[in-house]
């Protein structure tokens, strides 16, 4: 877990700085996670400065946070954000063509004769060559990355698709 202050000092600046970042070995329940909170702010001596906590949407930091310390709680832009955009992407459509590329993307990577292909390919067009990109759940803007590489990089998935005796997915609109 990372707790991070976020706070303006007397020159009016905005100020950020790291806490603690630790692994927890107990269950992250929300008992735990605010015995955690507690425990960081204890140690800076900073409990009665706080006026909100900001984190993802997860049920039970939010509880630990709203309910076991009593804190005001801000949810994540970024996470809300996350969350709104996984959700446009689940539709049927979308979310078919999203799991053929990431298929795709996927054998690429690991397999090095496949990837060697590739970069030959981007080569004699006379591009820059360049690994595709494979999205992670944890990581926002990955699945917008991956899509961005693999249409730029089109006509050479195409060529080494057509080399490679492999079955992976069509992709059709």
């Amino acid at each position: 877990m990372a707790i991070t202050a976020h706070f303006v000092n007397e020159n009016f600046e905005l100020c950020n700085v790291l806490l603690d970042c630790s692994s927890m070995s107990e269950a992250n329940t929300s008992k735990n996670l605010a015995a955690q909170l507690q425990k960081v702010m204890d140690e800076w001596g900073v409990s009665e400065n706080i006026l909100l906590a900001v984190s993802d949407n997860a049920s039970n930091i939010k509880n630990s946070i709203q309910n076991e310390l009593k804190w005001r709680h801000l949810s994540s832009f970024a996470h809300t954000l996350n969350l709104i955009v996984k959700n446009s992407l689940n539709g049927q459509i979308v979310s078919s063509t999203l799991q053929k590329v990431k298929q795709i993307v996927a054998y690429f990577r690991k397999s090095t004769g496949t990837n060697e292909k590739f970069i030959a390919f981007q080569r004699n067009a006379g591009t820059e060559p360049l690994k595709l990109i494979q999205s992670v759940e944890t990581r926002w803007n990955s699945t917008l990355y991956m899509v961005e590489r693999f249409i730029k990089d089109e006509d050479a998935v195409k060529s080494t698709l057509a080399f490679i005796d492999k079955e992976l997915p069509k992709i059709t609109f």
